[in-house]
């Protein structure tokens, strides 16, 4: 879960300024920032956006930790 949150942050930065701008509004601190902040920035994501792109990272990881512990040596 750290490597998604924090990992994919890192590369985006790297990009050209146009491209960082466009990926960088889908990353999940981004999408948090646009569902807790009481006045929005206009520039990034809208509330239900940012809600739609967090809920998006969860159907992707939940379904792979699930996989992950059944499969597991644990």
């Amino acid at each position: 879960m750290f490597g998604l949150l924090f990992a994919i942050q890192i590369p985006v930065a790297f990009l050209p300024g146009s491209w960082a701008d466009q990926v960088g509004k889908f990353l999940p601190a981004t999408a948090e920032q646009a569902i807790a902040t009481v006045h929005p920035d206009p520039a990034p994501l809208a509330p239900w956006t940012g809600f739609g792109v967090l809920y998006l990272y969860a159907a992707v990881v939940l379904p792979l930790a699930a996989q992950r512990m059944r499969h597991g040596d644990a």
